[in-house]
């Protein structure tokens, strides 16, 4: 009897805990859903309101006129029609209207009841209306008047009235309501961001005006203001629901992984040792292979059996030869063996010039030469010629001074020239290296430094430029006074890299880098000289090259502000910037960049160097008779 009241004891204790585990886990379960869907509802609830803020507009905007007209010299009366600029956007960013939307525009105008306005008759308001561009969308204009009133309704009115006028409570006036446009719309691609109102009458009287919008609503937006209630509802419901069916599936997505993973252990380790077991067969035939190599075998190398030379990489170069123990088959016996790579080809992998070794060349080239020079001059395209007119002159070429880069392109001789240029001591670099030749950027402009090293202070560079001005003609002389870089501004700047503060600073302004005083000194002597009708003063823009510009790539650039295009020149002036050297650049325009598709004409290099010819004398007299006035 006691183990069975026991038992039952038992039973009842372990119910209520039971009962009471569920009735907790349940509790918790309702909280949580609870609070789940609260903050869906609140979410659905954050949708709609910002849907319906930015969907539907205003139903009613009011924007006062203050209007301006010009005095007459008297100081009485006006002598110009009042009008007044209403602005339709919100701290001068947010259009105010709806796009798309339509829209009735009234106007109140509110004048005195004087005799003036009453003997004035009918005049005109005009309303412009004008996008963010200045352009007028829409105009309308319409005739209005006072309210005619009778000598005897106007009397039994004041007198009525008399009370309330001394007191200030009301004043003879009226005010006019003039509907402007009864469909008026927003265009989405203009929208309005202003208006202008003008009152076509110089005798009228007024105190004020206010500019008036009312949405006429259609569609979707129609329900959404005149039902608001179940409107919401509806949205709200229905984002509700959406985000509730989102919940669930990224919530049966996220259980069913979860799982996977605890019902697929044994799927888990029979993949593993299959993976184990797949990567000792991958060893046991690593370790056959390795065996074949030992016998001096390859089949990778599947080659006609011919000598050939070998591949040098970096230091390690792989000789191919047929193979003595298989004569006949396309088999090749691979011989690793180290070679001493020249010392020039290890020089043209490394990154750039030290500076030791820019003042290295610069010694060497000194051991040629007794000239001190004091200005650099580099010739472009065509105006190698320049040289000719040196005196006491020491020629040297590129390829003779050691790791001197060396020009590939035609006009470019590739020579060094010192001597005497109106009296001063210089040298010309007949020729000069160019990106597109496959050089990098920082090898293109190492001859500056190398002429800053041989004792320069200041640096010419000329080259030949397409002309993107539309006033620009061929055979036109262009004073550089400014650069856009284009491959800098591409990440290909000519300073990249780790700097030496021995070279120059590592950031350079390069803000005024073509010296301003021989830009006036060059057009002083360009006038004296009979150039003025062709010297042009402008910014220079370097692109990579080697294609000439498109059509489309050529008013790009004019847009970017560029009055001339050329391959050249930008880098040799930052780097000389750097080194803190006087620059001059100037730029025979030697053809204009197609800008018009109908009238475009494909430019060929032959054509640039032919111009150049026929203008190398102005241009070489130019840049004599500079260097010859410039202070050193």
């Amino acid at each position: 009897m006691f183990s069975v009241f026991r038992l039952l004891v038992d039973w009842w204790h372990n119910l209520a805990l039971w009962t009471l585990f569920t009735l907790t886990k349940t509790i918790e379960r309702v909280i949580l859903y609870g609070a789940f869907a609260s903050f869906l509802a609140w979410l659905a609830v954050v949708f709609y309101a910002t849907f319906y803020h930015i969907y539907v507009p205003s139903a009613s905007l009011a924007r006062s006129a203050h209007f301006k007209f010009r005095v007459c010299p008297s100081g009485v009366g006006m002598c110009s029609f009042p009008m007044a600029n209403v602005t339709l956007s919100e701290e001068g960013r947010a259009e105010v209207l709806g796009r798309g939307q339509q829209y009735r525009i009234s106007f109140d105008l509110e004048v005195p009841d004087s005799m003036t306005n009453r003997d004035l008759g009918t005049f005109m308001i005009i309303m412009r209306v004008y996008d963010r561009f200045g352009n007028i969308i829409q105009e309308s204009s319409r005739a209005t008047a006072l309210r005619y009133q009778s000598n005897l309704l106007q009397t039994i009115q004041t007198v009525s009235l008399s009370p309330l006028y001394l007191l200030g409570f009301f004043e003879q006036k009226q005010i006019l309501s003039i509907e402007l446009f009864d469909k008026f719309w927003d265009d989405v691609y203009h929208p309005a961001v202003g208006a202008l109102v003008e009152i076509h009458s110089r005798q009228l009287e007024f105190y004020s005006g206010q500019l008036k919008f009312h949405a006429v609503y259609k569609g979707l937006r129609y329900y959404l203001f005149f039902w608001p209630f179940t409107s919401a509802l509806i949205g709200i419901t229905f984002n509700f629901l959406w985000l509730s069916l989102v919940s669930l599936l990224s919530w049966y997505k996220i259980n069913t992984q979860n799982t996977q993973m605890l019902e697929e252990p044994e799927k888990q380790e029979l993949t593993y040792q299959a993976r184990k077991e797949r990567l000792g067969v991958l060893l046991k035939e690593d370790k056959k292979s390795e065996k074949d190599m030992q016998k001096g075998y390859i089949q990778q190398f599947t080659m006609t059996p011919t000598s050939r030379p070998a591949k040098t990489v970096g230091k390690m170069s792989l000789n191919f030869k047929e193979s003595e123990d298989s004569p006949g088959e396309d088999f090749y016996k691979v011989e690793d063996s180290v070679q001493e790579v020249d010392k020039e080809q290890t020089f043209q992998l490394r990154q750039r010039y030290s500076f030791d070794e820019v003042q290295s060349i610069a010694e060497n080239i000194k051991s040629h030469t007794k000239i001190q020079p004091k200005i650099g001059i580099v010739c472009g395209s065509g105006l190698g010629d320049l040289a000719n007119h040196v005196t006491n002159s020491d020629t040297i070429c590129y390829s003779q001074i050691p790791k001197f880069p060396v020009s590939t392109v035609p006009g470019h001789d590739g020579k060094l020239v010192f001597g005497l240029l109106g009296g001063k001591p210089v040298v010309l670099m007949r020729g000069r290296i160019h990106y597109y030749e496959g050089h990098p950027m920082w090898r293109v402009a190492v001859p500056v430094r190398i002429m800053k090293a041989l004792g320069i202070t200041t640096v010419i560079l000329t080259n030949a430029a397409g002309g993107l001005n539309p006033e620009y003609k061929t055979g036109d002389i262009m004073i550089i006074k400014d650069h856009i870089d284009l491959p800098g501004l591409t990440g290909e700047c000519v300073l990249i890299g780790k700097n030496d503060e021995r070279f120059g600073p590592r950031f350079p302004a390069t803000v005024n880098t073509y010296d301003q005083s021989l830009q006036d000194l060059a057009k002083t002597i360009a006038e004296k000289l009979g150039y003025a009708k062709i010297l042009r003063q402008g910014t220079y823009v370097m692109v990579g090259g080697p294609t000439f510009e498109t059509v489309a790539e050529s008013r790009l650039l004019r847009l970017f502000g560029a009055d001339a295009v050329g391959m050249s020149t930008v880098p040799e002036a930052i780097v000389a910037r750097h080194c803190g050297l006087r620059v001059f650049g100037i730029s025979l325009i030697t053809d204009m960049c197609p800008q018009d598709y109908n009238v475009s004409r494909a430019t060929t290099h032959e054509e640039v160097l032919l111009v150049g010819e026929r203008r190398a004398k102005d241009l070489q007299k130019l840049v004599t008779s500079l260097v010859e006035q410039m202070n050193d």
